[in-house]
């Protein structure tokens, strides 16, 4: 396998375990919260505020984890960092763009 090859397979194995980071974290918040939301209505103690806070806070992180994970992780790729230096390049050298 070659450098670039290694390269490559690496950012993708670190993309494929950030996604199934954020899946296991999806999966987790969502048993948890029925979990909690079984029990809120089997006491019956009324504690809505609680259990809003907590799933809203959770789902505030998990949107946070989100942005991570498909938004900023994909924006500052090596193809994008290449597309940047590239464009760079053409401006400095005065070359029409080519894709």
């Amino acid at each position: 396998m070659g450098k670039q090859e290694r390269f490559v397979y690496r950012r993708a194995r670190r993309r494929v375990r950030d996604l199934m980071n954020f899946y296991r974290h999806v999966i987790i918040y969502v048993i948890l919260q029925l979990f909690f939301l079984i029990i809120n209505i089997m006491t019956g103690n009324g504690q809505w505020l609680t259990y809003g806070l907590v799933l809203l806070g959770w789902g505030v992180i998990i949107a946070i984890h989100a942005l991570f994970v498909f938004a900023i992780n994909t924006l500052f790729t090596g193809e994008w960092e290449e597309k940047r230096i590239k464009e760079y390049m053409d401006r400095k050298l005065k070359r029409p763009k080519s894709e």
